[in-house]
């Protein structure tokens, strides 16, 4: 008889406890015959992988209260924080409530002070006879600059100044006018330089004068409303390009005109009639209005359209009104011999006229000229402090 399994410490399986019998005698050749039983349960470990983030079932009802608590928590935030905003934007717009009030007389009542100018950020300025130390020292460290760049192989000649208030605070001048002669030369506020993209300041000048003259409506007038066959490919829709828009870079129009070829002495020798039928070719990159994006074209067709409508051309227009009027006597569009050889010379300078694109960046002129432009402006201008 096979006693193999009368052993009380016999194996057991993992999924299931089972016990040994033995048949009768008159059974099968067996003598012992394998019979199942319940499983047994065992209280889980309470490190067991079977109970890991699990709780227990005593343990849920607690845990379900104390989520309701955090909950209720949470919303009572979500509430007080609400409230408070809906609290703040009340107080915002009550302001207008509050301010003074103007009678039919004219006159006004409450004790709100007058509110302070919109731009927060400009200072007031201080007289004074002589430059405060600190700004002497920073002077002093752009000199240093001037003079190593020139050193270096950079600039020929540099002029600067610093128009505070009313009156020429800094001037300095560096470098020569043309190494090839002999003596040299040395620069002055009076050298002539090809001023490129500040131009544009001149053109903005123009723009605001004609609107401050009563002759453009307004800023947001249509380009249609001065030149009437103006047309640009637009896949946006059909909205108009505006004054505002080509001064504040925001037309949608590509950075560069439909200027080619140019020639050696001029980058855009073609009439504004010419570059209007030109630019029936040119498609928006952008939606006008919409997004800014830097546009030499744009300020050209601001003043090229402007003086064509109120003036004899731009150059025309400028002379009459701007020019003349800040005594810019050394300021040109146009070259000619004389002016050429009041212009630096090296390897980075080519003096060329711009033609049509003298709006943007075809002016050549001094920083004794702008100072004039600086300082008279702010004689005839309410600057708010």
């Amino acid at each position: 008889m096979n006693t193999a399994y009368d052993n009380s410490e016999r194996p057991h399986t993992p999924s299931y406890i089972g016990n040994y019998e033995s048949f009768p005698e008159n059974g099968p050749g067996a003598s012992y015959v394998y019979r199942e039983e319940p499983p047994v349960k065992k209280a889980p470990l309470p490190s067991s992988s079977s109970t890991v983030g699990f709780l227990p079932p005593e343990k849920k009802a607690q845990h379900g209260r104390d989520r309701r608590g955090k909950d209720f928590i949470v919303v009572a935030l979500l509430i007080f924080f609400m409230a408070v905003a809906i609290v703040m934007v009340a107080l915002y717009f009550s302001r207008d409530s509050q301010d003074e009030k103007v009678t039919e007389n004219g006159e006004q009542t409450g004790n709100t002070p007058t509110p302070p100018p919109l731009c927060r950020t400009l200072p007031k300025p201080v007289a004074f006879n002589t430059l405060p130390q600190r700004i002497q020292d920073e002077l002093s460290s752009m000199e240093s600059l001037f003079e190593e760049q020139i050193k270096l192989g950079g600039p020929s000649a540099v002029t600067a100044n610093i128009v505070y208030m009313d009156r020429v605070i800094w001037r300095g001048e560096y470098g020569v006018l043309n190494n090839s002669q002999i003596p040299k030369r040395k620069p002055t506020d009076e050298t002539i330089f090809p001023i490129a993209s500040v131009s544009k300041v001149l053109t903005a000048l123009m723009l605001y004068k004609l609107y401050d003259d009563g002759f453009v409506n307004s800023l947001d007038d249509s380009v249609t409303d001065y030149q009437t066959n103006f047309l640009v490919k637009n896949p946006y829709g059909s909205a108009p390009i505006t004054l505002r828009e080509l001064a504040s870079h925001r037309s949608g129009l590509p950075r560069e005109a439909p200027c080619y070829p140019d020639t050696k002495t001029n980058f855009c020798p073609y009439t504004n009639d010419q570059m209007i039928q030109r630019m029936r070719n040119v498609t928006l990159l952008h939606e006008p209005g919409k997004e800014p994006y830097y546009s030499n074209l744009g300020f050209a067709l601001l003043g090229q359209v402007l003086g064509q409508r109120f003036g004899n051309g731009y150059e025309g227009w400028m002379r009459n009104n701007i020019l003349s009027r800040f005594d810019m006597s050394n300021t040109f569009f146009n070259l000619d011999d004389s002016i050429r050889q009041r212009i630096p010379e090296n390897e980075f300078s080519d003096p060329t006229e711009w033609g049509w694109l003298n709006p943007t960046g075809g002016c050549f002129s001094t920083v004794a000229d702008f100072a004039k432009v600086a300082t008279k402006l702010r004689a005839v201008t309410q600057i708010p402090y």
